[in-house]
């Protein structure tokens, strides 16, 4: 999205169902994936990399210094990876 006019800039298709994510200090794009997994998208939209992840219903993550942490949907855990 155009930060300054609101326009959708492109869109990408992943699998699952793609919820809360982050972007990283490197440009990348971290998205939990409600059905179990996480999704890393290049600055440029295309998709990095999908797999699977011990998170019940991941639903948002962070993504800071070379770490994503995801919360687990109903709030009751947050695990950290090493993504570096």
């Amino acid at each position: 999205m155009d930060p300054s006019t609101g326009d959708v800039l492109g869109t990408t298709s992943v699998n699952g169902r793609p919820v809360d994510g982050d972007v990283a200090p490197d440009g990348t794009v971290w998205i939990p994936d409600l059905t179990g997994g996480l999704i890393q998208l290049g600055a440029d939209g295309a998709v990095l990399d999908q797999w699977d992840i011990d998170v019940a219903g991941p639903f948002v993550l962070d993504a800071l210094d070379g770490h994503i942490s995801v919360a687990e949907w109903k709030g009751t855990e947050v695990v950290s990876y090493d993504v570096s």
